[in-house]
């Protein structure tokens, strides 16, 4: 069961599978290897798990991630963003994608 703890030291961790990630440290760890993302694709991946199970829509993420700082970004970047973070995590042990595409729509970090 996937789930987000705070452990001693003010570390949050989520576990989902073989799938640890530890927002405090910005790391991955997927099947025992580590997983190197880009600060982008660490901030998609934060807000993905903090709204799991929710269609978090692709305006959501502009807002959250590009237009605080006033900054133009091409409705692409989030796409390739996203394939790309999909690329480094892989599959869960029973095959099924962590991030799951909402066509047109947006991105929803499916439950286990």
């Amino acid at each position: 069961m996937a789930n987000v703890r705070r452990i001693s030291g003010g570390t949050d961790i989520y576990k989902d599978g073989t799938l640890t990630v530890d927002f405090k440290n910005k790391s991955i760890i997927h099947a025992d290897k580590q997983i190197c993302v880009s600060p982008t694709e660490f901030h998609v991946l934060e807000i993905l798990i903090n709204n799991k199970g929710l269609i978090v829509r692709r305006d959501t993420f502009f807002q959250k991630m590009w237009d605080r700082y006033g900054t133009f970004v091409e409705d692409n970047t989030l796409t390739v963003t996203v394939s790309r973070l999909k690329t480094k995590l892989g599959n869960r042990e029973d095959g099924r994608a962590y991030i799951e595409t909402i066509r047109g729509i947006g991105y929803r970090w499916k439950i286990n």
